[in-house]
């Protein structure tokens, strides 16, 4: 308690001037009974409203924010008080400097701020009781839902961890199965270069002999050729002897019938001649 109180520690200073401003006021302006009364009710409903803004805050646990408002309080407590004295004392003069009248509203300010710091205090534990028990209902409403949740979690991870494991086995099985893959393809491309090999040197020994057959096919040809134009130079020359010949006996054919030819004309000019005359 002496803890709580010098955490919501206030000044009574405020309060105690709210207090003697209100008495001098009201007096200097010579209010009524029932301008007193008025605001007397005014002051209880602000302190109502300030009393339930003070008790939510420690129901809240909002210990930081209570020094503030507590002092506010005090003060609009001050100025009630201030209206309940005057109207308790009807036409007869107050001194504010009346020291005791300031010790007793010393001593009801003192008694009034410890009262409103034992309920907060009381408040302030029914408050962190009330949060505690909601926070209970609230583990035991998501109770349920968080063990399912680390269960589900735990499976999601056996889960998660049972196929990074096949993924594993997976994979070592797709490269055992790569390297074999890779060796038969090693040994086949190692077969297919000695094959490659024996085919280029037989490629070799046919191309040698094509090459040989090619010479002896283009000397055969060659002597072909020389036959050929052998004889053909005979042909030609028989030929040309030929024609020669076929050409110098029509030519002594015409010269014959020419010379035959030319007393015959001699002949038949006289015997028509003749016939004429």
């Amino acid at each position: 308690m002496s803890d709580l109180s010098d955490r919501l520690s206030v000044d009574l200073q405020p309060a105690m001037t709210a207090f003697l401003q209100t008495i001098v006021a009201a007096q200097k302006q010579g209010l009524t009974r029932a301008a007193l009364k008025q605001q007397r009710d005014m002051q209880l409903a602000t302190l109502k409203r300030q009393r339930v803004i003070l008790e939510q805050l420690a129901l809240q646990g909002n210990e930081a924010a209570l020094p503030a408002a507590l002092e506010v309080l005090l003060q609009e407590w001050a100025v009630e008080q201030a209206c309940e004295v005057l109207l308790i004392h009807p036409g007869g003069p107050i001194t504010p400097a009346d020291q005791d009248l300031r010790q007793r509203f010393w001593h009801w300010l003192e008694r009034q701020r410890a009262g409103l710091v034992a309920e907060l205090s009381v408040l302030l534990s029914r408050g962190h009781e009330e949060r505690a028990q909601a926070e209970v209902r609230r583990n035991a409403h998501w109770e349920p839902f968080i063990r399912q949740f680390i269960r589900d979690q735990a499976a999601q991870q056996q889960f998660w961890q049972r196929a990074a494991y096949d993924g594993l086995q997976q994979q070592r099985q797709v490269q055992q199965e790569s390297q074999a893959i890779a060796a038969r393809w090693s040994a086949v491309a190692l077969q297919g270069i000695q094959q490659a090999q024996a085919s280029v040197s037989q490629a070799q020994q046919g191309a040698q002999q094509m090459y040989a057959f090619a010479g002896q096919v283009q000397s055969q040809a060659v002597d072909l050729l020389r036959v050929t134009h052998q004889c053909q130079q005979v042909e030609v020359g028989e030929a040309v002897w030929r024609l020669n010949r076929k050409r110098w006996c029509t030519r002594l054919g015409c010269a014959c019938g020419m010379v035959l030819a030319i007393p015959l004309l001699l002949l038949l000019c006289y015997l028509i001649l003749t016939h004429l005359y």
